[in-house]
């Protein structure tokens, strides 16, 4: 099967009788370039093949973004076009009017987009991808140094995936960076100020007295009331959906948003606290309207936690990004959309150009006296807040108090972890899997590192102790780094101005001593002390070796349509389990609202084909990939009562297989 893209240029079309492109074949060893590109993007175009992006919907907003980039500024050009498994030549196509081409990507499947940016398939488009990058990426106006932490392992499931998010992942950060427009919206208003919108009229259901309500992810079924008008709400709850996890609320999802919106746009990072709680029914209204007056919204500031004081303040911070749409205030604004802030970037000019006279906030000025909300605010205390904040200084401190005052706001049931920092030695999911060569156990993990000065001579090194029996040295197996690689900077470790090394190691292990524990070595050879990162003295731990995920069997398949073999092994000095399973859980195949993640069990059953070895048998499924973004856990149990599990395995951790 051939998952290779086609393109070709053809002559421009009229957008009255859109034409399919024409497409010819792209040797898998060369990538070429249509020649109505310009010289410097042909020259990134060509030149770069390495970055891969593992999330669906990632990939789904870098494309949309750099269609419409391309469509708008090439003239005549119409040159995607690739297979889906279900469709040959004729089926899937993108067409040359920016507009279709917005309704085409909508409507592609995830096992499209899998298939094209599988890590293992040569594809035009993974290209594309890598030159959006290097061709636009700008680095935010501010950066804020993050503290690095270090924390002990095994890591909760919140810390560790959502300290991935914040720092390591691109997804957010793709989203929001440069402060980047939302094109799809004729408004023009950025993704950051929709994200902070969302925030706060999620946050407004709040009641201190009660301590109910607050950033709970309720606003998703409160779309339906007037104060939660405009398109920007559900575009950003779809943003966040395909991130959740069973641990990961949307609530959570929609506080990240917040600290990844501002430093986008040149304001301060807003430190981050999770563990909310996804409410599961709408909240109370609480949300202000333009057209209230000051006495109510006082007060509806006041049932949130905020006094008059703050209220004006986080006005102000909130507004320094977005505007009104004349869609959803009709009666405010005469153009389609109108900015609150006259510089689409975090700027105090909310503030001074409302103090000078010269602002063009709406909700200031608009002829529209009884709309004018933010004017009456403003001026609630005859300015003096107003005048504090013309201070930049002051602005910045205010809105970082008060923002994360906003997101952390949550019922008083839900405990919040610590501030999530970043990790300056991070260690990644610990398998083990039984070799398709050997009669060994191939064991993988990484260790990530912040900020290690540039040593070409470094040598990182893992070690690990025998579980039973002696194989090892008393000094402990090794292996040496398998591989290194810079995180790109297109992610959150951008924001603090942390560089990120990741070292990957594959080991082979005695399948008969196994593995116990295991630490790190970093040696610079420059005559100082290595450094041993080992847990902080306990090493690394490994639970347990009887019952494993074998990534070395499980694979995605290509054939009619998309498949998972998953395949996990229980060593054979156990009784047999009485059922083994894995618990699935899929936050992208529901994409419409309130984007509430599927959950389901699939049964293993033994497995003939596999033949037992190295101490292990095999129980395995096959089953449709419904999408990259589903994870599983996978438990056995036993007639007497014990339950062994493996925990958040990611679809995109098994490997493609063709077919």
């Amino acid at each position: 099967m051939d998952h290779r893209i086609f393109y070709s240029c053809v002559k421009p079309c009229e957008p009255s009788a859109l034409q399919p492109l024409k497409f010819r074949r792209c040797k898998s060893s060369q990538v070429e370039t249509p020649m109505s590109l310009g010289r410097d993007f042909k020259a990134a175009f060509n030149g770069l093949m390495s970055m891969h992006f593992y999330h669906v919907r990632t990939q789904q907003t870098v494309v949309r973004r750099l269609l419409s980039i391309l469509l708008t500024q090439v003239n005549g050009l119409s040159f995607f076009y690739w297979n889906s498994p279900s469709s040959g030549p004729g089926g899937r196509r993108i067409y040359r009017d920016a507009e279709h081409t917005v309704l085409q990507l909508k409507a592609y499947s995830v096992y499209s987009l899998t298939l094209i940016l599988n890590p293992n398939s040569l594809s035009m488009l993974a290209t594309l991808v890598t030159t959006w990058f290097a061709f636009l990426w700008l680095t935010p106006g501010s950066t804020q140094a993050a503290t690095p932490t270090e924390l002990h392992w095994p890591y909760s499931q919140i810390i560790n995936y959502e300290e991935e998010l914040l720092y390591e992942d691109d997804i957010l950060g793709t989203d929001v960076f440069n402060c980047f427009r939302r094109f799809e919206d004729p408004s023009n208003s950025t993704v950051s100020a929709q994200w902070v919108r969302l925030a706060y009229h999620d946050m407004a259901t709040h009641d201190i007295q009660a301590g109910t309500g607050g950033l709970d992810g309720s606003i998703r079924f409160e779309l339906d009331r007037g104060e939660n008008v405009g398109v920007g709400m559900a575009e950003s709850l779809a943003d966040f959906h395909t991130l959740q996890t069973s641990f990961t609320s949307m609530a959570d999802l929609i506080a990240m948003g917040v600290v990844f919106a501002y430093p986008a746009c040149g304001g301060p990072f807003i430190p981050y606290r999770g563990g909310r709680v996804d409410a599961i029914v709408a909240g109370p209204s609480g949300v202000p309207e333009p057209q209230q007056d000051l006495e109510t919204f006082t007060e509806k500031f006041k049932n949130q936690g905020f006094n008059a004081t703050e209220m004006i303040a986080l006005v102000a911070c909130g507004h320094v990004l977005g505007g009104v749409r004349k869609d959803d205030f009709e009666t405010i604004v005469v153009k389609d959309f109108e900015f609150f802030n006259q510089i689409q970037t975090y700027d105090n000019a909310i503030v001074t150009d409302y103090l000078d006279g010269t602002t063009e906030n709406p909700l200031v000025v608009s002829k529209n006296q009884t709309m004018t909300s933010d004017l009456r605010i403003f001026s609630s205390d005859n300015n003096a807040t107003m005048t504090s904040l013309a201070s930049r200084k002051v602005f910045d401190e205010t809105c970082t108090n008060l923002l994360e005052r906003m997101i952390h706001t949550v019922p008083k049931n839900v405990t919040l972890t610590e501030v999530i920092e970043p990790m300056q030695y991070k260690v990644g999911p610990v398998r083990l899997s039984v070799s398709n060569e050997t009669d060994d156990l191939v064991f993988t993990t990484w260790l990530r590192i912040l900020d290690a000065p540039e040593n070409l001579d470094r040598t990182i090194t893992l070690f690990w102790n025998d579980r039973r029996g002696s194989f090892c040295p008393s000094s402990g197996c090794s292996e040496p780094v398998s591989t290194s690689q810079t995180l790109a900077r297109t992610n959150g470790f951008i924001l603090h101005g942390i560089d990120a090394v990741r070292h990957t190691f594959q080991a082979t292990v005695n399948s008969t001593t196994s593995i116990s524990k295991f630490w790190f070595e970093i040696d610079e050879h420059d005559g100082s002390e290595k450094v041993v990162v080992d847990n902080s003295g306990s090493g690394y731990e490994i639970e347990q070796d009887d019952f494993l995920v074998d990534l070395a069997h499980s694979f995605i398949t290509f054939d009619d349509e998309f498949f998972t073999l998953t395949s996990v092994t229980v060593r054979d000095s156990q009784p047999s389990p009485s059922k083994v399973y894995i618990q699935t859980f899929d936050p992208i195949t529901p994409d419409e609202l309130p984007f509430i993640p599927e959950v389901g069990i699939v049964e293993l059953l033994l497995d003939s084909n596999i033949a037992p070895k190295s101490g292990y048998v095999f129980y395995s499924t096959s089953q449709p990939l419904r999408s990259d973004m589903t994870y599983f856990d996978a438990h056995a149990e036993f007639n007497d009562g014990q339950t062994i599990s493996q925990q958040f395995i990611r679809i995109r951790e098994l490997s493609f297989l063709d077919s």
